[in-house]
């Protein structure tokens, strides 16, 4: 069983992680809190949340298992990072963190594109198109510039075909 314990670092809850860590069914405890656990015990992983930041809290528990192929693993890390590999320990899913280790390795530090550099008016759709080339990035499917331009040409014109 897995189980995650918001403010895992204090006197209670990191009384009840002991507790658990102590039954014979207890795989993984992720340690939710805004600082470290004082001594790291067996069975555990630690990822700071403050539990007040509704957003980073909703992001750990929507997070879905995600499959071993490049774009999965892009989208997972897109809702998860910087704690993608503590989600996946989260979501029973430990043997896929090489794959997210090895996507950190390989992103490029700088986007294949910026917004102004598309030709389109400021909006949502910038950004959808940035976001949707850089997952096709890390699928392999665009490697330079010229074709993430041809990709948001072809996909910004049907966008506004069909709107």
């Amino acid at each position: 069983m897995r189980y995650l314990i918001t403010g895992g670092s204090g006197y209670i809850g990191s009384r009840l992680v002991s507790h658990l860590i102590g039954r014979e069914q207890t795989d993984e405890i992720v340690i939710a809190d805004v600082r470290e656990p004082r001594d790291w015990r067996p069975k555990t992983s630690f990822r700071r949340l403050d539990v007040r930041d509704k957003h980073a809290v909703d992001e750990l528990l929507q997070a879905e298992r995600p499959e071993a192929d490049p774009r999965s693993i892009h989208r997972f890390r897109r809702a998860t990072e910087p704690w993608a590999v503590d989600a996946l320990a989260f979501l029973g899913a430990p043997e896929l963190s090489d794959a997210v280790e090895e996507a950190r390795r390989n992103q490029p530090a700088e986007p294949l594109l910026r917004g102004d550099e598309l030709g389109l008016p400021a909006g949502p759709e910038i950004g959808r198109l940035l976001a949707e080339i850089a997952e096709e990035q890390a699928a392999g499917t665009i490697a330079t510039k010229e074709e993430a331009l041809e990709y948001a040409r072809r996909n910004a014109r049907a966008v506004r075909e069909d709107g």
